[in-house]
């Protein structure tokens, strides 16, 4: 799977990426990221995984809060993409089958992750 699918549309890694550089997708990243923040608390020395880590961005934020962050993604542009972001380990997996061990991480976050997957149950 080469690209991300979202309702009708279809992105390349790039071009999804690119969006969030436009003002609704700087405004979407903020406010995304704001909502996951909060929740999680004081980051600093905690593992956290990015499962459906996209192009990266979260990570980015999450890593500037002080976690140690591991982004997962099944789509190797997105993570190709990604890189261009981030120096965080980068693993492509299935969210829904990762070889990381539960007991490995803090906390784990999936954001903007159900609606490109085609069974989100």
């Amino acid at each position: 799977m080469g690209h991300a699918r979202c309702a009708a549309m279809t992105w390349s890694a790039a071009s999804y990426d690119a969006w969030f550089e436009q003002p609704w997708g700087r405004y979407a990243h903020a406010v995304e990221t704001a909502a996951v923040l909060a929740p999680l608390g004081p980051l600093a020395g905690r593992r956290v995984l990015d499962a459906g880590c996209g192009t990266g961005r979260l990570l980015v934020s999450m890593t500037d809060a002080g976690g140690v962050v591991v982004g997962l993604d099944r789509d190797p542009d997105m993570l190709a993409q990604a890189r261009v972001h981030t120096r965080a380990p980068l693993l492509q997996a299935d969210a829904a089958a990762s070889p990381l061990a539960a007991e490995s991480l803090d906390a784990a976050v999936a954001l903007a992750l159900l609606e490109f997957v085609s069974d989100p149950v």
